[in-house]
């Protein structure tokens, strides 16, 4: 599940809100933490939890784990933690590659780092949590990439533009405000529809006519195009669009 950018938010300036979990994520996860309230839960830290649920660990390490990802705030992103979390967490993972991390991974290796146990228990747990989400630095890049845009959108994107993309989100700013910086640049870097974006409109609206369009009616398709998950519902608001 992707948290996609869409030209909506722009003009309400969107906060995070989670997804709905699927009835075999929720049964998945309910199996090692019963409490589990999904309506609060987002996207990444389903995701997360199902990646728990699924591992080989003790169920009471599995329940632990997922009750600290509940506990953390991951509607800020990737927003950078402090130095004070970056040294504490270095303090036994010097290795950690603070750009790939969410901000409920920070949140749990921070749990671990400040508990009673032993130094080598918290290195082993801390570097545990940074496995899966701590990749390379070129994966990690590309992880921060698609949690702002869609994989079509970042195909066609030159490696400056996505450099500049990663240096704002590394910034550590407002998750707000880099949504909106995102989605300026990225309607003065293509004011018209994208190829891409063009033949996805046409797999949905063969007869779509995309000759002449306003602002207004590229930022709606996009809203459609990346805002929707359904087909249905994705053809019904580019026909409404195009109709309008």
């Amino acid at each position: 599940m992707k948290r996609f950018l869409t030209a909506t938010a722009l003009a309400t300036v969107l906060g995070t809100s989670a997804f709905a979990a699927s009835q075999a994520e929720v049964n998945a996860i309910t199996q090692y933490y019963p409490e589990a309230n999904f309506s609060a839960l987002s996207d990444q830290q389903i995701t997360q939890m199902m990646a728990i649920a699924q591992s080989g660990e003790d169920d009471n390490e599995k329940a632990a784990r997922m009750e600290r990802i509940a506990a953390a705030d991951s509607s800020a992103g990737r927003a950078m933690p402090s130095e004070a979390e970056q040294a504490a967490i270095r303090a036994y993972y010097p290795d950690v590659n603070f750009a790939a991390l969410s901000q409920s991974q920070v949140a749990e290796m921070m749990a671990i780092a400040q508990s009673g146990d032993e130094d080598t228990e918290k290195s082993a747990m801390i570097e545990e949590i940074a496995a899966a989400d701590n990749p390379n630095v070129d994966t990690a890049d590309m992880l921060i990439l698609t949690d702002y845009f869609p994989q079509v959108r970042i195909e066609e994107m030159t490696t400056a533009e996505k450099d500049r993309i990663v240096a704002l989100v590394n910034r550590g700013v407002d998750p707000d405000s880099i949504r909106v910086q995102l989605l300026d640049g990225m309607n003065e870097a293509a004011p018209n529809l994208t190829p891409s974006e063009i033949s996805a409109v046409q797999q949905l609206v063969p007869e779509a006519d995309l000759r002449v369009l306003t602002t207004e009616q590229v930022n709606r398709l996009r809203a459609a195009l990346y805002g929707e998950d359904k087909d249905t519902e994705q053809r019904q608001l580019i026909e409404q669009v195009l109709g309008s």
